[in-house]
């Protein structure tokens, strides 16, 4: 009898220390993950340009195209492909210089500027002039303006925290062929703001800019808009630069649809298998079988939320909880597999002994239930707020 007490009390001894330490483990793994994640990626190739307005590319002696970009439809999201559909509208003004430039290279109103991270543009593409050619305006002044709608590459994002993750979106154009950052440079067009801007600063024209891309735009299902920007970049070649002009929309996720979708189904299957030890002893085969079922049920529910992901280096917050949830099925199995063999309904006594603190521990089934418990709201609270 004392050997089968001091072999049952060797192998629960362990699963408590093996369930310990995968939390640890899962644990160091978040702190990790999460500021790696944060970093991103970042192309050394595109930086953020110095000037942003006309009046400092003349006082640079560069030509200023000036852009003014209202998106007003997102749909088709999709996280999985990075990538998102988009309407809107794009007003140009630019000096005399490149409208020489531009009449002397044959390059078509069509053609005044490039969509640079559009994809499939043979199929969704759109770019739509409102005249047949520029209008001139007053100081040697060109304008033009265009509907547009296509298929846009998002840039990279950090899906750590995914399904609850922001989300940004991106239009980036760039300038006419051959018009390198030598010759002109994209701008946004704050000048038409200047009459709604009580204060006429470059900050507040910046702000209404920014508010003004994005004022027709309707929620796409399942988002809100947390913010809209517009950025400008250099882009390097080998042989060249580029001045590249980008609309930034980031959208939130719907806290309340990600958690009923994702969330509860993966906590109704932990909660199912760790009330499996509360079932009579007279339902052995059930209590058994319940963890090797919710193992099943949690690799397709994981299997069906990768499969609308993209293909990541590192763990999401859901990762973490399914791969958590694995290991305490896991455990679950074999504790209740031992609780099977003879003798073991005996009353066990479990000590634990750290740092002059002693334990006794009763009733292991209660301790591992707890401790799942506990490790899952620590896990859900460092993986959100890391």
């Amino acid at each position: 009898m004392n050997n089968s007490y001091t072999w049952r009390k060797l192998i629960t001894t362990n699963l408590v220390r093996l369930l310990a330490a995968s939390f640890l483990l899962i644990t160091l793994k978040t702190s990790i993950t999460a500021p790696l994640a944060a970093l991103g990626y970042q192309n050394k190739h595109i930086q953020p340009q110095a000037i942003n307005s006309a009046a400092g590319a003349e006082k640079a002696g560069i030509a200023p195209i000036e852009l003014n970009i209202s998106i007003d439809r997102l749909y088709n999201i999709s996280q999985q492909d990075e990538s998102f559909m988009a309407d809107g509208y794009i007003q140009m003004r630019w000096p005399g210089k490149v409208e020489k430039y531009l009449r002397e290279n044959s390059i078509n109103p069509g053609e005044y500027f490039e969509l640079e991270n559009d994809i499939e543009t043979a199929q969704y593409t759109s770019i739509r002039p409102g005249t047949s050619g520029a209008t001139k305006l007053d100081g040697d002044l060109y304008f033009m303006s265009y509907l547009f709608s296509g298929k846009f590459s998002m840039p990279r994002n950090n899906f750590q925290r995914s399904p609850f993750n922001m989300l940004n979106l991106e239009v980036v154009i760039s300038p006419p062929a051959g018009m390198d950052i030598q010759r002109t440079i994209l701008v946004p067009w704050n000048g038409h703001l200047a009459k709604q801007t009580k204060i006429i600063t470059p900050e507040n024209l910046k702000k209404k800019a920014e508010e003004a891309f994005s004022y027709g735009l309707e929620n796409p299902t399942g988002y809100l808009l947390k913010s809209a920007s517009i950025r400008t970049y250099t882009r390097s070649f080998p042989n060249s630069k580029f001045s590249w002009l980008a609309a930034r929309l980031t959208l939130k996720p719907s806290t309340q649809s990600g958690f009923y979708h994702y969330i509860l189904p993966l906590l109704v299957v932990i909660s199912i298998t760790i009330s499996a030890p509360s079932l009579g002893s007279s339902f052995k085969e059930a209590r058994i079988g319940i963890p090797s079922a919710s193992i099943l049920t949690l690799v397709f529910l994981h299997q069906g939320y990768r499969d609308n992901m993209p293909s990541l280096n590192y763990l999401t917050f859901l990762d973490i909880l399914y791969i958590y949830s694995y290991i305490s099925c896991l455990l679950m199995f074999l504790l209740l597999g031992l609780d099977s063999t003879p003798g073991w309904t005996n009353k066990l006594t479990l000590g634990i002994k750290s740092a002059g603190l002693k334990v006794q521990i009763h009733s292991i089934e209660l301790f591992v239930q707890v401790f799942i418990i506990s490790g899952l709201i620590s896990i859900t609270l460092i993986s959100l707020l890391l």
